[in-house]
Formats: C-alpha cells, structure tokens, sequence
C-alpha cells in the first residue's frame, strides 16, 4: 500500500456545498456537477486531462469518470491488468456504457438500472463506469434521432439513455463531480454527453491546426445545443427525457507545451497567443450569444485575463509512463514506488510537484465556475 504526497490539495472553496450529502434523502439530494473534455480533433489529451482531473479531485470529494470513447483507453488505465477479465468475466461483462443502456436502443422493454462502477485501488474516492469497444453501434441510432426535425416514436427514448445511467450511477455512489471522456469526432454519441453536461472544456494543442478548429468547433457545439432546447419539451414525456441545463464554456487547456531554459518555445509561444485570441475575439462571444458561457465577470479574474485559458500544460510524458507502470497518476509518485520504478531524479521531483500545482488550479477555476452551474 502507498500514500500520496502528505500535502494539502487547495482544490475547492468550499466543501461545505457537499457536507450534508451522506445524510440527504437520495431525492433531496443535489445533482452531481458533470464535466466534459470535448474538440472533435484527435491527440489533444482527453483522457490523461480526465484522468488526472479526475484522481486530484477524488482526493476530497466523490468522482465519477465516464468512458465514452470506444477506444476505451480510460478504462484501461484504471483497470490496467483486469481489463481483458473485465469484459470476459460473467459478472462484470455487462457492466459498461454501452450494455447497460442496450434496452434504449434495441428496445428491449428492460428499465435502465444502475451498475456497479468499479472504484481505484489507491483512490477510494473515485468510481469509474468502464466504456466498451463497441460502442460506437449506438452512434448512428443517436445521429439519427437527434438530427431528425420529427421525433421517431421507435428512438425517442434513445438520447436520454446515457443521462439516466450516468445519473442513477451518480445516486448509488453519492457522486459529486462527474467527468466524461470522449472521443474525437462530432458523431451521435459525442452530442448526447456534451448535451448533458454542465460545464465543457476545450483541450488544445499549441498548433496552427488547433487553431483553424476553434471556428468548426462553436457551430458544431452551438447547433447541439439549439437541439436540446429545441426538444426538450417534446421528449419530456419520454421513458428517458433529456437532463435540464446548458453546457457552459469553462475554458481552454493548451496541452504539451515544450520548454526551452524556463520559456516556451517560439512557435508554441505563437501558437498559444493565437488559440487565446481566437477563444476571447471570436469563439467566446458566439457561445456567450447561444448562452452557452457565464457572464465575463463570472470567471475567475486569472483565466479570463488570460484568454479563458485554464492552464498551459507542460509535457510530461516521459514521468506520466512512469506513473502508468504503477497505476497511478504521475503527480502522485512518490519514493514508496522506488521499488517498482525506480528513485525519481530531481527532474522528476521538481516535474511531479509542478504538475500537481498546474492541476490544483485547474481545478480551483473549474470548482468557482461550478458555483454558478
């Protein structure tokens, strides 16, 4: 058994918002605050953001994180050596995303109930509702149901699907932050979370592709959007109906950053001045006029000066397959995994403990944002 760094975590503001959930009558109870990482391009590190995020989190507070990316690469980081038992065990077959919502689309007469989320084996904390390779069968049946002027009676139960088992998963481990991981691409599946989630970050990497990809990414996300109000009284009556709210812009995450004497390199240094300036210039404002932001003055004074920017991450991949090896994330390595891994260099030590302090304020930005969810 190992212990994380003896720190104390500055991550949310006020824990009193949650202290009275373990007694709450389960209908009284708040609904648990829901987080997507989403753009529709590939390699912008969804599921290490989600993951770490998420293990952070979980230090305080009840987490649960959602693979929906068929590639299932979240669900393999928390299982790790029982993934392939996972799916082939009877018991646990079943239990995953796609299964257990497969009476909403292949119409089976079978209510949606809760599964059992498995929890990580150094972070009580944090439940996990596993993803599965296939789910991208349910794409189509979503395209079509969520693109379609007319309500087929035969799908009108099918987007709200996701949203019921994510929420009796939220009420049977007492959740209070969900964190959804997606996929790339603007596909059925990636509307419907996005449709149902609370707050949405935009991960990015210092590129010019990233760049030409903000303006695509605000019609996609604000035609969603104007869907779910468009629908959401008509499939009010639905066995599954849609979760009320909009999803709020809660920043940007520019990933991998490469360092050079303690600076950005040029062409990231540009690259990154450019993401900003598109993001408070363009992107912003058109999300801001689909009421899909908070007022400007809402955000934390740091992250909107600095063009919505949540943090610029640096790349720590060479410490974050360290940490993989045993089954943890990089910013809770300590000299408990010498044995298995090797003492951490200097390097490394000043690397991890950065990494947890670019982390922290993540999440103080996003916790203050949930405040006005």
């Amino acid at each position: 058994m190992f212990h994380l760094q003896s720190r104390t975590p500055h991550l949310l503001p006020n824990p009193a918002v949650f202290a009275d959930r373990d007694t709450a009558h389960p209908m009284e109870q708040k609904m648990a605050k829901r987080l997507v990482l989403f753009n529709y391009p590939g390699d912008v590190c969804n599921t290490t953001s989600i993951y770490e995020l998420g293990w952070l989190m979980a230090e305080k507070y009840r987490v649960l994180l959602v693979d929906a990316d068929p590639s299932c690469n979240l669900t393999s980081l928390i299982l790790r050596d029982g993934f392939d038992e996972y799916y082939a065990s009877e018991n646990t077959s079943r239990q995953n995303l796609k299964d257990a919502t497969s009476t909403a689309f292949k119409l089976d007469g079978w209510p949606i109930k809760p599964i059992e989320c498995p929890s990580v084996q150094h972070a009580p904390n944090l439940h996990l509702l596993p993803g599965h390779p296939n789910l991208a069968e349910w794409d189509l049946y979503l395209m079509l149901a969520q693109d379609a002027d007319e309500k087929y009676g035969s799908l009108k139960s099918t987007p709200g699907a996701f949203n019921n088992l994510i929420a009796s998963c939220e009420s049977k481990y007492n959740i209070d932050f969900t964190l959804i991981n997606l996929g790339p691409g603007i596909g059925g599946i990636n509307q419907n979370l996005f449709i149902h989630s609370d707050l949405f970050v935009v991960p990015t990497m210092p590129s010019p592709g990233s760049v030409k990809a903000l303006e695509p990414l605000k019609y996609v996300t604000a035609r969603w959007v104007r869907w779910k109000r468009e629908s959401i009284e008509t499939l009010e009556n639905a066995v599954y109906p849609l979760r009320p709210g909009t999803p709020k812009f809660g920043g940007m995450l520019i990933q991998r950053f490469s360092y050079r004497n303690g600076r950005t390199t040029s062409p990231h240094r540009q690259n990154a001045a450019d993401i900003k300036s598109v993001i408070s210039n363009d992107v912003f404002p058109h999300l801001l006029n689909h009421d899909m932001c908070f007022l400007p003055d809402q955000y934390p004074a740091a992250i909107r000066d600095d063009g919505y920017c949540l943090q610029e991450m640096e790349d720590f991949s060479a410490l974050r397959n360290k940490a993989i090896e045993v089954g943890i994330p990089a910013f809770a390595l300590s000299d408990a995994h010498a044995g298995e891994i090797g003492p951490l260099s200097k390097d490394e030590v000043r690397q991890r403990d950065h990494l947890r302090a670019q982390l922290d304020r993540i999440n103080v930005g996003l916790i203050s944002l949930f405040n006005h969810v």
